[in-house]
């Protein structure tokens, strides 16, 4: 299937989200916690690139639907992924996906991995990547890099 690989490393992941007040798609980036995406992020040491999206220039159909896209491409079996991911983003992620249809809007203490897997379920552009920019792991990147 595309966008999934048989190696661990360089696997693709893409959400298609649409927020509950599609006017509210501008302010969006003001309402996330600055740095907190890149702080946990960084700490997973499994990440590639990370990428919110909103579409808000891109005519009026789709920011009129209050269009959200979550592009990444990361290291590792998927579910193992979306957990440490779900546990390492869970406030700023909390705070995104609370504006977003098909969020549970008051996740049971301790559920938000089970939420974050199956909301990931239902949004998944599981189509998405048709070819893997990245053949080597994040951790094995910085040797290949030619010294300074």
């Amino acid at each position: 299937m595309a966008g999934e690989s048989t190696s661990n490393a360089g696997n693709g992941l893409s959400l298609m989200m649409t927020l509950k007040d599609p006017s509210a798609l501008e302010k969006l980036k003001d309402d996330l916690p600055a740095g907190s995406l890149d702080d946990a992020l960084t700490s997973l040491q499994c990440v590639h690139y990370a990428r919110i999206l909103p579409l808000v220039d891109q005519g009026p159909k789709l920011s009129d639907r209050g269009i959200v896209l979550l592009v990444m491409e990361y290291d590792g079996e998927k579910e193992s992924f979306l957990k440490d991911f779900a546990s390492a983003l869970q406030g700023p992620l909390s705070t995104l996906l609370d504006k977003m249809n098909g969020w549970p809007v008051t996740p049971p203490a301790g559920d938000f991995q089970a939420n974050f897997l199956r909301f990931v379920e239902k949004s998944e552009l599981k189509e998405a990547s048709l070819f893997r920019g990245y053949k080597d792991s994040v951790k094995d990147i910085p040797a290949t890099k030619p010294k300074s």
